[in-house]
């Protein structure tokens, strides 16, 4: 019958004389909206339905023969309230305003109260209470179990694959990246709601201007818990000589918000992780920064897999301050500092073989260190955020220094001394604002300099048959000082007209940098090489770049075509060497992205990037980089060619929690230079030289989350596969390799009531590499980690975890560990404090092998584990 009437009405309407209806649909403040859905119906029938254009307009004919008394319109889009009509045969006008209206999804009752997203426009809102469990201590306990969202083992947060941007307190950024300060210190209990920020744009003056593909979070806090200073302390000691502390204040007024806090330990918790800036390196990139490396390192190599907390022998210190004050409405003034001492102990032995046609190499190597390390940093930034202007000023100040000192056994006993000094400035400045015609204009410069100081001591002298022995000293200096000084300038102009924007944007970067270096005493045969380095770098980029960015109702095409102008010029007189590079670059990027439906696209980007060399590819003189490796460079400038193309989909049913992306990527790297490496019998000559050769790599990449409410409890998969290509020239042969690196994870985040919490993990990954004439070898890695926890009463609660990790090795034999760890909480009736206990490593694992495959080189690790620690803590409320 509904495909009768469906037939009739536009059989008849073809023949009979009707009418056009026509509206504008338009907000509260008369905006026009676009995309909304006007639908004609009668008695629930859909006759037919369009989508209102840019200006929020719709039409559509209606035949004569039609009843008009049963015809209705209704128009409907998400984050409005939907509206209807009944229509009338008199009128052919009909227009809407339509109000706001949070889109929140359905509940339904399972047992309890079933965990709902709220949706509104781009923004997903979490709440804290549907997620979280009486075992939770801090926010991130809460953010790992959401459907979406994944935390990395470092704290770094994506959402459907994308990593975050931005972590907010209630609108306020404050902590500048650093974000692991807030989910490892908030109390979870303060938190209201977790918002997802989609396409989000800090920059007021670009919203709704400018489109971003940026993702943010916002913890909204609960209004009780802006009245008052907040505060979780705990003090604490144990065995064997332990000792625990974390004091901290908090405060989050519309006026001022702050998390200030010291801790100490040396119970294996690693607090450095709290100063993590999780988007830096892509930051630096963006700007074009490139900070000169460390040249001198230890060899001694972090465990592949395990946990930092079964690991870390360390003492720590952390005094950390982070306030903001709103001085007027949009005018912010933020003070970030800290002041961190770690020290560092480890004892490893290891063994290293490289397969190469003519025969493997052998190391083995044993080396007892310690490490102290300290930090002072200090960020002033003051930010203006209104809707026609944006002005901010941020000033770094960064000290930082380390000893490290290792008794090392080479096949000859020896001791090393590295000794690092830093001192890095950095000024920002950006204002942006746009004038009457609406088009925007940016101001942007960047300063920034850096001084490296390194020195490496080895006593007594090592490799005596390649250096000259000297009868009064019997040791070996390395000494490598690299000062540098960046600065990145531009204006950019952009005018967002309709469904359209240009920008224009012009500019100006230099970057000088020198590296000086001395080893002592020389080499033996002091007319072959030379162990001096006086080498100097500058190099200078003017740029301009034109983008286009044209958004539709479920399309975006963004193109940018940055040009570039490049001079490198390199010296160092006492080899007589003078080179210089003067070339005109393309760096093309594209993206287009297509709507599927409401929650769903795909994806295309393409990027390609030219780089040269930076200059630690480039000095002459040897420089003994650690026990093992001397280097020296015979290159030319480098040049290196990056092309990138990728293709995402990416999808969620948010009603379901269920959240999905794919990805695959191309990746090819072209270079001019290859790095020769040539081994000895206790170490190895590494030098750059002119050669072409190239890495490709293909990449796919699934990753699934879904909430199951029966459960409550979110599952999480990943699988990735990885194919590259790359050359290795060792020994005077240029080796083409294969590998293959296939990777597994399963999770589950589970809090089946309030009272009852376990988290599941599971990964397998395999590394495989082929090479011709070459044995293939491979290595697995498996893991697994489950935690639970158990609210007895209102007064005793109990934690159980334990971690498995076995190695398997061709040609090597398999090593298992398995580690148990247990808790328990006592909550003293009618107050704040309460007690806590907790014996890590409760077998006493003390030995740690690994087995590590990259390329031609396996290396097989032991590390000596701090062993049973037993805690015992009085946590207790501000």
């Amino acid at each position: 019958m509904k495909l009768l009437l469906i037939l009739l009405f536009f059989v008849l309407g073809t023949g009979a004389k009707g009418q056009t209806i026509s509206g504008i649909v338009a907000d509260s403040s008369g905006k026009p909206i676009t995309g909304v859905t006007v639908t004609l119906k009668r008695e629930g029938l859909i006759l037919s339905y369009k989508s209102t254009n840019d200006n929020g307009y719709y039409s559509f004919g209606v035949p004569g023969t039609l009843n008009y008394d049963k015809l209705f319109i209704e128009v409907r889009i998400i984050g409005y309230k939907t509206e209807q009509r009944r229509i009338s045969s008199e009128i052919s006008a009909y227009n809407f305003r339509l109000s706001e209206s949070a889109h929140q999804l359905e509940t339904v009752n399972v047992k309890n109260i079933r965990p709902v997203i709220t949706v509104m426009g781009d923004t997903l809102s979490y709440r804290t209470s549907d997620f979280s469990n009486k075992s939770d201590r801090v926010i991130g306990d809460v953010i790992k179990r959401l459907p979406g969202i994944a935390v990395g083992e470092d704290g770094k947060i994506t959402f459907n694959g994308k990593a975050i941007s931005n972590l907010y307190i209630d609108g306020d950024d404050f902590l500048n990246d650093r974000y692991n300060i807030a989910t490892r210190s908030v109390p979870s209990e303060i938190i209201d709601k977790i918002q997802v920020l989609q396409n989000h744009q800090p920059m007021k003056v670009m919203k709704d201007r400018v489109v971003s593909e940026n993702v943010a979070i916002n913890l909204t806090v609960k209004d009780g818990a802006k009245l008052k200073i907040i505060g979780n302390e705990t003090l604490g000691g144990g065995l064997p000589e332990k000792y625990f502390a974390d004091l901290n204040a908090m405060a989050f007024t519309k006026k001022y918000k702050g998390i200030n806090y010291f801790k100490a330990n040396n119970a294996s918790v690693d607090l450095q992780q709290e100063l993590l800036r999780h988007n830096d390196a892509d930051y630096l990139k963006r700007i074009d920064n490139v900070k000169p490396s460390p040249v001198l390192n230890t060899t001694s190599a972090l465990p592949m897999g395990l946990d930092k907390e079964k690991y870390l022998r360390n003492q720590s210190a952390l005094f950390n301050i982070n306030n903001l004050v709103n001085l007027k409405k949009d005018e912010q003034l933020k003070v970030n500092a800290h002041s961190f001492l770690d020290r560092q102990y480890r004892e490893i032995s290891s063994s290293t073989e490289i397969a190469i046609p003519t025969g493997d190499i052998k190391y083995v190597d044993g080396e007892t260190s310690n490490t102290k390390s300290t930090n002072a940093n200090i960020s002033l930034d003051y930010v203006v955020n209104k809707d026609h202007l944006y002005l901010r000023n941020n000033l770094i100040l960064d000290r930082a220094g380390s000893v490290s000192r290792s008794d090392i056994n080479n096949r000859v006993n020896f001791n090393q001394r590295l000794d690092n000094r830093q001192l890095d400035i950095t000024n920002e400045f950006n204002v942006i604002r746009y004038n009457k015609s609406n088009d925007i204009i940016e101001v942007y410069s960047y300063l920034n300099r850096v001084n490296s100081r390194q020195n490496s001591l080895y006593t007594p002298a090592i490799y005596k048959d390649f250096f000259r022995q000297n009868s009064q000293e019997d040791r070996i200096t390395q000494a490598v000082e690299v000062p540098s000084f960046f600065t990145n300038n531009y204006i950019s102009y952009k005018r967002p007209s309709g469904k359209l924007t240009t920008a224009f944007k012009l500019g100006a970067l230099y970057n000088s940098q020198d590296l000086r270096s001395q080893l002592e005493p020389g080499f033996v045969d002091t007319g072959i090489d030379s162990s001096r380095n006086d080498l100097s770098w500058k190099r200078t980029k003017i740029y301009t770049e034109v983008s286009v960015d044209f958004v539709a109702e479920k399309f975006r095409l963004s193109l940018q075509l940055p040009v570039n102008y490049q001079q490198l010029e390199v010296a160092d007189p006492s080899f007589d060497y003078r080179s210089n590079l003067k070339r005109v670059f393309v760096n093309p990027s594209l993206l287009i992205k297509y709507l599927v439906g409401e929650e769903s696209d795909f994806s295309l980007t393409f990027n390609r990037r030219n780089d040269i060399g930076s200059i630690g590819e480039l000095y002459r003189g040897y420089i003994l980089t650690t026990y093992r490796s001397i280097n020296a460079n015979d290159g030319k400038i480098a040049q290196q060619n990056n092309t990138i193309a990728a293709l995402r989909y990416s999808y969620r049913k948010t009603i379901s929690m269920f959240f999905a992306n794919f990805l695959v990527a191309y990746s090819k790297t072209e270079n001019n230079n290859i790095k020769s490496q040539v081994y000895f019998q206790n170490f190895q000559r590494n030098m750059l030289i002119p050669l072409e050769n190239s890495y490709d790599s293909w990449i796919f990449n699934l990753k699934l989350s879904k909430y199951v409410f029966p459960l409550h409890t979110t599952v999480t998969s990943q699988i990735s596969y990885q194919l590259s290509k790359s050359f290795q020239l060792q020994q005077n042969i240029l080796i083409p390799i294969r590998s293959r690196v296939p990777n597994l994870e399963l999770g589950t985040e589970s809090s089946f009531s309030k009272k009852i919490s376990l988290s599941l993990k599971a990964s397998f990954s395999s590394y495989q590499s082929k090479s011709q004439g070459i044995e293939a070898i491979s290595t697995q890695q498996y893991r697994y980690k489950m935690v639970f926890s158990h609210t007895l009463t209102d007064n005793v609660s109990y934690m159980l975890s334990n971690s498995f990790f076995s190695y398997v090795q061709t040609n090597s034999k398999t090593f298992n560990y398995n580690f148990t760890d247990i808790g328990l909480r006592y909550r003293f009736s009618n107050s704040r404090f309460e007690l806590e206990g907790s014996l890590n490593n409760l077998f006493n694992v003390r030995f740690y092998q690994t087995q590590s495959l990259s390329e031609l080189t396996r290396i097989s690790t032991t590390y000596l584990l701090p062993g049973r620690i037993a805690l015992v803590k009085i946590n207790f409320s501000l």
